[in-house]
């Protein structure tokens, strides 16, 4: 098995080759390169056929640096099953869906333009092949194949998450129906509906965290990881691979997912957000300290106080008006994976990378 994690700073996608030669491909971004989506440019390089070769394409969540482009990778795997967080479905959530892709405030960074018409792509998708999407929650199978001992299932979104997001996204609604400007809207939080998906293999299983979150106020375990420990859906192998949660943020750890979810030692890969400078030292550090390697696609981005000091940072903004970073390239953490003992090899001649 094949793991690819790409992303650019702000961006990621997931990409697993199964052993039986198909793909999975989870979340989307646009490679600032070749401005396609990233997982149609890595696949078009293998010369891989989206069309035939996808088996699964998974949304993880909206927000713009985990969905742009997704609609094209839609069209593009016409044999794929679309898999999506239960709350997208509700009436409440697709109203807010359809006003916010409407609003012109919002501009280019409007991820529910591209979430709506990724909706309009499942529903070509659905015409043309008859593959109804996925309604992702707790528990639930994606893609099986006996045979080859292949699953996948989604360890989120609880129960308790789909309702709170439903009530969320009425309350979203009526704020944007007298908001002006409109962009906290899309500031609100959906990380708690996020997609965290367990992909099994034999006796082999990998962890993609996807922005799961744990909330700071769960008292009952209801929500986030909490609600996966609670409900025990692991009971065997534990994963030899962790994808880690939200770009390695304090609030999406917790602390037993590494001692009941994740095996001794395993490999941890992340991508880096460079507008909240994610992960920080202290993330890494607490990553570091449970993980036999870790891997970054980018390098951490440091926050303009650890650069600058601040006298040096103010005359600068005010002599340099309109200076602007200049983009990164995309990073690539490619991980093979032993089936049939967990052996776990870094690909360095194909990844392009920081391991720490």
């Amino acid at each position: 098995m094949e793991v690819s994690l790409f992303g650019p700073g702000v961006g990621e996608c997931v990409i697993v080759k199964l052993p039986t030669n198909k793909w999975i491909i989870v979340d989307s971004f646009i490679d600032r390169n070749s401005k396609k989506p990233i997982a149609l440019k890595y696949l078009e390089d293998l010369n891989i056929n989206p069309s035939t070769d996808v088996e699964l394409i998974v949304i993880t969540h909206w927000h713009r640096d985990h969905i742009a482009g997704i609609s094209e990778v839609i069209d593009a795997c016409s044999s794929a099953t679309v898999a999506l967080p239960e709350a997208f479905t509700t009436k409440e959530f697709t109203n807010l869906i359809c006003a916010l892709s409407k609003d012109y405030v919002l501009e280019d960074i409007n991820s529910a333009k591209e979430l709506k018409k990724a909706f309009k792509s499942i529903q070509a998708h659905y015409n043309q092949n008859l593959k109804a999407p996925l309604l992702a929650k707790e528990g639930q199978s994606l893609y099986k194949d006996q045979e080859a001992g292949i699953e996948i299932e989604a360890l989120s979104p609880s129960p308790h998450s789909v309702i709170a997001s439903k009530m969320e996204a009425q309350a979203q609604y009526n704020k944007f129906k007298d908001s002006n400007p409109r962009l906290h809207i899309l500031k609100q939080n959906p990380n708690n509906n996020s997609i965290a998906l367990l992909v099994k293999v034999k006796d082999i299983s990998v962890l993609l965290g996807g922005v799961l979150e744990e909330p700071a106020h769960n008292p009952n375990q209801d929500y986030g990881w909490s609600a996966i420990l609670k409900s025990k859906l692991i009971t065997r192998n534990k994963s030899v691979l962790f994808k880690i949660p939200h770009h390695g943020s304090p609030n999406a750890h917790h602390a037993d997912v590494w001692k009941d979810l994740i095996a001794l030692d395993p490999h941890s890969i992340l991508t880096t957000y460079d507008s909240s400078s994610l992960p920080g030292s202290e993330d890494i550090e607490r990553i570091k300290q449970t993980s036999k390697v870790v891997c970054l696609t980018t390098p951490p981005k440091l926050t303009k106080s650890q650069i600058r000091e601040k006298r040096l940072q103010k005359q600068i903004e005010q002599f340099c008006i309109g200076l602007t970073q200049r983009f990164r390239e995309t990073g690539h953490i490619k991980v093979n994976i032993d089936c049939n003992d967990g052996a776990i090899q870094i690909d360095n001649e194909k990844s392009k990378m920081v391991e720490l």
